[in-house]
């Protein structure tokens, strides 16, 4: 959760104070601001969150959760890029720095094309089993 790092002394100023070319990454739930900020993150309550279960199921049947712990592999994933950006940077400059990543919009960020077929057409993204929204046949 937010904040724990804080609690037991080690949050980004502390360890910032003591390394300051160290690159710290640290991975919410929810991000660090807005009114999600304080929710703890779980890999299952994201994927409904974020509406990747709204995509996964039978049709006409309740959200599933995908197969594998997508949520939290995404943000392990995002994490690793932002973290290599930041040592890049680190090489140019000698400065460290802090890198989030909120678990909600990375997962969010895999809804890609059908994220923009709700803002095109306002139609939610439905479960389709094995079809895809856009590729025939598939």
């Amino acid at each position: 959760r937010r904040g724990a790092m804080d609690r037991l002394g080690f949050g980004y100023d502390a360890v910032r104070a003591r390394r300051p070319a160290m690159i710290y990454c640290s991975i919410s739930g929810f991000g660090d601001t807005g009114p999600q900020k304080d929710r703890a993150g779980y890999d299952v309550i994201v994927q409904g969150e974020a509406g990747i279960m709204d995509l996964t199921g039978p049709r006409d049947g309740p959200p599933h959760k995908v197969g594998a712990s997508i949520a939290d592999l995404v943000s392990g994933l995002t994490a690793s890029q932002a973290i290599l950006a930041a040592l890049y940077a680190a090489r140019i400059d000698g400065r460290g720095q802090r890198v989030h990543v909120s678990m909600y919009e990375a997962t969010a960020a895999l809804l890609t094309f059908n994220a923009s077929i709700y803002f095109s057409t306002g139609n939610s993204p439905r479960p389709r089993v094995n079809e895809h929204a856009t590729i025939l046949p598939y």
